[in-house]
């Protein structure tokens, strides 16, 4: 059985309490061995991926760097695996 990261564009317009939510994903992924471990399905909603690519705002950016590592460290494991 895999697992699913959910986020949308309220992880930038909305309360903190939506960026906690995507912090807490990885976190607890991370934390759980899902990086190497389980299959993982991502549903962002309403182009928050590339909302997130362009915005000025740090707390924003610094987000998407941090998806942006998770899945290539997850590629990068899976390669490894595989070998």
């Amino acid at each position: 059985m895999g697992l699913e990261m959910e986020f949308d564009k309220r992880l930038i317009t909305g309360p903190d309490e939506f960026r906690s939510r995507f912090s807490a994903y990885l976190d607890t992924f991370t934390r759980e061995g899902v990086r190497t471990e389980a299959s993982m399905a991502y549903y962002e909603g309403a182009g928050a991926v590339l909302s997130m690519s362009q915005s000025k705002e740090p707390a924003i950016r610094s987000l998407y760097d941090r998806l942006g590592r998770w899945v290539t460290d997850r590629e990068k494991a899976a390669i490894r695996a595989s070998r």
